[in-house]
């Protein structure tokens, strides 16, 4: 690319995705396997009785369906994006996605 041309929003993606790969790729998978840590140590160790709340109206309408299952595994891919644009290590401790 000349520095003539205008940078495109597709090649800037493609450009902060690839810096600092593996970083953003273990700190993400670092995160993840530390909220479920967390998840599932508070499941097994509440600090007071369990309350079972009460099915709503929300809960009716919204019923489960197997097919919603790829809408719910594709949210897993939003986890990456955020740390897929940080454009250089100063702005990783902050989260920040813009430079």
């Amino acid at each position: 690319m000349t520095p003539e041309e205008p940078v495109t929003w597709k090649h800037e993606l493609k450009t902060r995705a690839g810096s600092l790969l593996m970083l953003k790729m273990f700190a993400t998978m670092g995160g993840i396997a530390a909220f479920f840590y967390a998840y599932f140590w508070v499941m097994r160790h509440p600090l007071s009785a369990v309350t079972v709340m009460p099915v709503t109206w929300l809960d009716e309408l919204v019923s489960f369906s197997p097919r919603s299952f790829p809408l719910y595994v594709s949210l897993w891919v939003y986890v990456r994006w955020q740390p897929s644009g940080w454009a250089s290590s100063s702005l990783c401790p902050r989260g920040s996605p813009n430079p």
